[in-house]
């Protein structure tokens, strides 16, 4: 066998692992309502970051928006919360 017949054995074996049955990871009520208010609280306004480091060089400041696609869209947060537990309770 040659290398190229050995890589694609061992990548189709991969990706036929990989088809195999997923496993629904069950979450507690209190990870559901956290995970739910994240989302929620995301679709409200974007999270922001500020990151101020000190070295030998000198100092630096670094700031990070995040938008999550409720908030672009102007999906209504309580919408977002509701879908989310439903989703995440089944």
């Amino acid at each position: 066998m040659n290398f190229v017949t050995i890589c694609l054995v061992v990548a189709s074996g991969f990706f036929l692992i990989s088809c195999g049955e997923k496993r629904k990871i069950t979450l507690s009520k209190e990870q559901v309502i956290t995970n739910c208010l994240n989302e929620k609280q995301n679709a409200i306004f974007p999270e922001a970051e500020v990151n101020i480091s000190k070295s030998k060089k000198g100092n630096s400041v670094g700031v990070s928006l995040s938008f999550s696609s409720n908030f672009i869209k102007g999906i209504d947060p309580e919408i977002v919360y509701i879908d989310c537990i439903k989703r995440l309770s089944d």
